[in-house]
């Protein structure tokens, strides 16, 4: 199941992978697909010494052998990537890249640019986006670490990820169900140096050392409410029914079809892949090297049975179509659970350096000496839902304080607080084009102190004076044949602590996604 999805993600992300479905000298996949479909077949071709210790190196090689001479793993890469799969006319439909999973900092942190924080963390300890890990995230030059540390107990104690269980458990009196639902993070500001007087390396130039210097805050998280997790027991019932109706349905095809080219796959494909492998049988990168080059004589032959065995080749194709139909069904499966309501509480701290600002002269501390900048603290409440006819709606609420003042200032702990929401609504879709989307998001803050240091942008534009701010936009995006997206946008601010009157702003921009262009360009007409 898992390596269904991260075949179907990974080519939902990249549309240059797709290729044409004939003639064969057009079938070459490039590295980054071979590696998204042969990955899981080339680690046990890897591990199986691993697996059969004490085993000679002639009856490992037969093991080897074994896995090698088989082509469901080439009869999946056909079906997912050939253009007129129904998986390729249904691309541009899933949502599987969105599963709104905060790798952030905290909303006051620097280097944040999301108005509103996201709905999911990631449960685990690695840097494998497969097993949900320790998530490092990268914003200008703030680099974020992000964990939970029950989930990760939880993993290595049971073995591996799907033994851990769901991420976010039931409430049933036990430690387990409370300490998995919190994660924590730290940040450092690679732009922060050591040069003397507390100024920073330019941003251009900045190295991360991960040292106290570097550090610019961490925080926790409490999920309160989240159903994300396909390890959730309420999603079991659907996983069966899908291998009910379509799994063994598709298991029977892929067996039917998998006798019908045994020996001309072993001629033509598998007894060089056995070959080659064997020069290097511990070497994961040349087997995926082998395994793509495999691919393309896989390719060619198929594309060879169109013409000599016109009955094969409708078979194999037909077997394209059950892969294809069932990783589809899957990730209809995975998109409702990304749907579902979340609830989670955050506490950050922001670091502040010298040189994120300066003290308003207002401020002037009594002390004659350079005055620190005081540490940030915020808690904000998280909420996200998607609904099954495809609105989704995220909204947080936050308070931000200063930890300390300096010395002699007259200011309130209480900086400002926030609330703010957004809400995208899919349009029906335009034919070879895509669909329109319509989003609306607000934003109002009270600004109750002037900033000390770190600004308070709203709309980008930095906020000192005091008082109620409110901001709501439009925006309508519209895609284009040519993957040129047209985002028409509509901006009311109410700015009082700076003028009387209500300030509107229309805003059109062309976005650009090679992606979709390319994507368009493999699918067929």
């Amino acid at each position: 199941m898992n390596r269904a999805i991260f075949v179907c993600l990974f080519l939902l992300l990249s549309g240059p992978a797709l290729v044409a479905q004939c003639p064969a000298d057009s079938h070459q996949l490039d590295d980054a697909t071979a590696a998204s479909v042969f990955d899981a077949y080339v680690t046990t071709v890897v591990e199986v010494r691993k697996s059969h210790p004490g085993l000679s190196d002639e009856v490992l090689k037969g093991i080897r052998a074994d896995a090698l001479a088989d082509p469901i793993a080439f009869l999946k890469s056909w079906a997912v990537t050939r253009s007129d799969s129904t998986l390729a006319s249904r691309l541009a439909d899933l949502e599987l890249s969105r599963w709104n999973k905060e790798a952030s900092s905290g909303s006051g942190a620097s280097g944040k640019t999301s108005v509103t924080s996201q709905g999911s963390v990631a449960s685990l300890f690695s840097f494998a986006v497969e097993n949900g890990a320790l998530t490092r995230s990268v914003s200008g030059t703030t680099l974020t670490f992000r964990t939970s540390p029950a989930n990760v107990v939880a993993a290595l104690n049971r073995g591996g990820w799907i033994q851990a269980g769901t991420s976010v458990p039931a409430f049933d009196g036990s430690f387990e169900s409370i300490a998995k639902r919190a994660s924590f993070f730290v940040s450092f500001d690679a732009s922060r140096g050591n040069s003397g007087g507390g100024s920073s390396n330019n941003s251009s130039n900045a190295i991360f050392t991960g040292d106290r210097q570097q550090l610019s805050g961490w925080g926790s998280r409490f999920e309160i409410v989240n159903h994300r997790d396909p390890r959730d027991p309420r999603y079991s019932g659907a996983f069966r029914t899908l291998m009910r109706l379509s799994g063994k349905k598709l298991a029977d095809r892929l067996q039917a079809t998998k006798r019908l080219i045994d020996t001309d796959f072993a001629k033509n494909v598998s007894h060089a892949l056995q070959e080659s492998v064997e020069k290097h049988p511990d070497n994961k990168d040349e087997i995926l090297k082998d395994y793509k080059i495999a691919d393309a004589q896989f390719r060619e032959l198929v594309c060879n049975y169109a013409d000599s065995k016109p009955n094969t080749y409708q078979e194999i194709n037909k077997a394209a179509d059950e892969v294809a139909s069932f990783l589809v069904h899957e990730a209809d499966i995975f998109n409702n659970i990304a749907r579902s309501w979340t609830l989670a509480a955050e506490y950050n701290v922001t670091k502040q350096a010298n040189t994120n600002g300066s003290l308003p002269v207002s401020m002037t501390p009594v002390s004659t000496s350079t005055a620190t900048l005081p540490d940030l603290g915020s808690i904000n409440l998280v909420t996200s839902k998607g609904f099954s006819d495809g609105p989704e709606l995220t909204a947080n609420a936050s308070f931000t304080w200063f930890q300390s003042l300096p010395a002699g200032s007259t200011s309130g702990h209480i900086r400002d607080a926030r609330i703010s929401a957004q809400f995208d609504v899919p349009l029906k879709e335009i034919k070879q084009i895509g669909k329109p989307t319509v989003s609306l998001s607000g934003m109002f803050l009270a600004l109750f102190e002037q900033p000390l240091g770190q600004q308070v942008l709203v709309n980008d534009v930095p906020v000192s004076l005091t008082g109620n701010i409110g901001l709501v936009q439009g925006k309508l995006t519209i895609p284009t044949k040519n993957a040129v997206s047209i985002p028409i946008s509509v901006t009311w601010a109410s700015r009082t602590e700076l003028i009387k009157e209500s300030d509107v702003r229309g805003n059109i921009g062309l976005t650009f996604d090679l992606d979709k262009l390319f994507a368009k360009a493999g699918a067929k007409p």
